[in-house]
């Protein structure tokens, strides 16, 4: 962590070294919003594998919002609390702290953060399969269904434990075979 990645709260401009620890407002070279900043001594110093999760050894540091024994390491850029190593949660070159974390999950606000899958490749096997299982008239719909699943969510993301478009593959197929079968059936419908 460096001085260079504190930043104002309004124009969102990096905050040089003459912000800190003024004990009064100065105006923002970017945006003239006035802006007090303390900073701390754990700011400044390297972070290495034995500093991570240490206890605060000296006075006047900064210590995590969610565990006070332990040293502070970074803040927080969605609330700008102090946090330590095992409160800190980089993502995507930002670090949170866990409270912003969930808030981000659940109002939608971190786009990154997934935490469910739409499994197309599985919702359209099941449409041109279960036709087959409980009889055939469902197969009117469910083999143009499944075949648009196939061709519109190809490139979607799929499952995390077997990857592959083995599922899309057959449902296709299956869905392909279904519609010639209408169609065939409609034909000779037709033609007597």
């Amino acid at each position: 962590m460096n001085a260079a990645s504190l930043i104002c709260s309004k124009c969102r401009a990096p905050l040089g070294g003459e912000f800190f620890n003024l004990g009064g407002l100065r105006p923002c070279s970017a945006c003239a919003a006035p802006i007090q900043t303390e900073v701390f001594p754990a700011l400044f110093r390297a972070q290495t594998a034995a500093a991570l999760g240490e206890t605060i050894v000296t006075e006047g540091e900064a210590s995590c919002f969610f565990h006070p024994q332990k040293r502070a390491v970074v803040p927080c850029e969605g609330c700008g609390r102090f946090v330590c190593a095992l409160c800190d949660v980089e993502l995507n070159g930002q670090h949170l702290c866990p409270t912003c974390l969930n808030l981000g999950k659940t109002k939608g606000k971190l786009r990154s953060l997934e935490n469910h899958r739409v499994l197309y490749d599985r919702a359209a096997l099941l449409c041109a399969t279960l036709p087959l299982l409980i009889g055939l008239w469902p197969s009117i719909a469910g083999a143009p269904i499944s075949l648009y699943l196939c061709i519109r969510y190809w490139s979607a993301p799929g499952d995390y434990v077997r990857p592959g478009k083995w599922r899309f593959v057959l449902a296709g197929t299956l869905a392909v075979m279904e519609i010639i079968g209408w169609i065939t059936v409609v034909i000779l419908f037709v033609s007597k």
